[in-house]
């Protein structure tokens, strides 16, 4: 069942994010309320390039986080509450590995 206040949560969840220094923009590739929250890598010759993402969305299941190789696979896992999401995306920004832990499931996309 889909939690009351999704969105709210969210719009919270993305500010205590951006407070803490993480890169936060609404994202609706996943479901409409998706956010991907993000960690700026300065060292590009031009501008600056996205080095971890994770998006963040609520579904009919639950909350939900996301990470994924660009053109490649992705890995996903839900969480109870808000809190607990918070605590996921927080592990996926300050992976150094992908994924992060056993605990993310590699989507199965149906292909070879």
């Amino acid at each position: 069942m889909m939690p009351l206040n999704c969105t709210s949560d969210l719009q919270q969840l993305s500010f205590r994010l951006a407070r803490q220094g993480f890169g936060v923009r609404p994202a609706p590739y996943f479901t409409s309320n998706g956010v991907l929250a993000f960690i700026l890598d300065a060292g590009g010759c031009v501008g600056s390039v996205m080095a971890r993402t994770v998006f963040l969305y609520v579904t009919s299941e639950g909350w939900c986080a996301r990470i994924t190789q660009h053109g490649g696979r992705h890995w996903t896992r839900t969480a109870e509450d808000i809190s607990a999401l918070e605590r996921i995306a927080l592990e996926a920004l300050q992976r150094a590995e992908v994924p992060p832990s056993s605990a993310w499931v590699e989507e199965n996309d149906g292909g070879p």
